[in-house]
């Protein structure tokens, strides 16, 4: 299955935080395909002086969506990303959709944006990522990778979400 990822990160050697964390995913996922170009932005959803590294992979996996979830954290935790058990995590996901807690900076996110042309909808686990319509520091990277892909259940490409929220935001 390819699996679209979103990684990114703003604390730390962010150079060396984004070459490292694709040798942990091709080595606990699967097959790097495709990678764009690393963009800066601005951070999304909280204050902080420090501009986010992001960048867009497509990779081929065998794992199953909330396999690949729990690979993801293992990795994110090898990068010093604080990680509960499951309950803890379902618990710091309901709070942060109620907007209980907010965002914070970190040395490696990795984000499951789309897996393959599934839906999927679990506790702990939305595909597609349900944000990633309204982040130009998502769209743009997708958009340099897979422009021309129509996302599940979507009526645009990548390109004509980006464009939009260009156009809504004023840009």
């Amino acid at each position: 299955m390819e699996v679209t990822l979103l990684i990114g990160c703003n604390l730390g050697d962010k150079d060396k935080n984004m070459f490292d964390v694709l040798s942990h995913i091709e080595n606990k996922i699967g097959v790097i395909l495709k990678k764009s170009s690393i963009y800066r932005s601005e951070p999304w959803g909280f204050d902080s002086d420090d501009i986010f590294s992001n960048q867009a992979i497509v990779c081929e996996t065998i794992l199953l969506p909330e396999d690949l979830l729990q690979t993801i954290w293992s990795i994110e935790k090898s990068f010093g990303k604080e990680r509960g058990d499951i309950e803890c995590e379902l618990a710091k996901y309901k709070a942060r959709e109620k907007g209980e807690i907010s965002y914070k900076s970190r040395e490696m996110d990795i984000d499951i944006i789309f897996y393959g042309d599934t839906i999927y909808n679990s506790d702990i686990l939305k595909i597609p990522h349900p944000l990633y319509k309204i982040r130009d520091f998502v769209l743009n990277p997708l958009c340099e990778i897979m422009g021309d892909y129509y996302p599940v259940n979507e009526k645009n490409s990548i390109s004509q979400l980006r464009y939009n929220l260009k156009e809504d935001s004023g840009d």
